[in-house]
């Protein structure tokens, strides 16, 4: 399935989307810039992290979109697996940032947001980042987001108004979830497979 860019000029002309993906699995090699089909790995003395799917009543995924759980600050949070997630910065944000206007993202509500703002006063927050669907987003700096074993670091993450998520939540995932996981924190791991039969990483 490919979904055509409704937004501003990217210089790309579409997304491979949820139904491309499915059923399938993918080695995602950020290191040398390379995206497989594999056959299901082996998972000996490799370590696999469940991926969750919202089902039809016959067990079947029905949408395709994984769910996956991060921690930052002792918080397990459920989040989108989304390797597709991206923010078109300001100019001040680029250069603040030291980046292109479009850049891969992560996500996280706007409850979320707040609450590690209050807590963590010191993590650094630019008002206004993100230009995305014509709005203006803040963006803040999260030091350590842990997947698995793997430690992540300096994963920014746009804010996002609640309603995006539990909307979300209501018709795409097997549960509640609070933002998404995107490839400026997944390109962190190097190279990586995504089992979606399987419903591991």
């Amino acid at each position: 399935a490919m979904y055509f860019m409704r937004e501003k000029p990217s210089g790309f002309d579409g997304m491979l989307g949820r139904g491309w993906f499915a059923n399938k699995a993918w080695r995602f090699n950020y290191e040398h810039e390379m995206l497989e089909m594999v056959s299901p790995p082996d998972i000996h003395d490799q370590e696999a992290i469940s991926l969750h799917f919202r089902r039809e009543a016959t067990g079947k995924h029905s949408t395709h979109l994984p769910r996956i759980n991060m921690v930052v600050e002792d918080d397990t949070l459920a989040v989108l697996f989304d390797t597709g997630a991206q923010a078109h910065l300001t100019p001040e944000a680029q250069k603040m940032l030291d980046k292109k206007e479009l850049v891969a993202s992560s996500f996280v509500n706007a409850s979320t947001f707040e609450y590690w703002q209050k807590q963590h006063p010191e993590w650094l927050v630019l008002k206004e980042a993100d230009l995305s669907f014509g709005m203006k987003a803040d963006l803040m700096v999260v030091p350590k987001v842990t997947i698995g074993t793997k430690v992540l670091r300096n994963v920014e993450f746009v804010k996002r108004e609640d309603s995006n998520f539990q909307v979300m939540s209501a018709h795409f995932m097997d549960q509640e979830i609070v933002g998404a996981i995107g490839a400026n924190a997944l390109s962190q791991l190097n190279t990586f497979v995504l089992d979606y039969k399987n419903e591991i990483l």
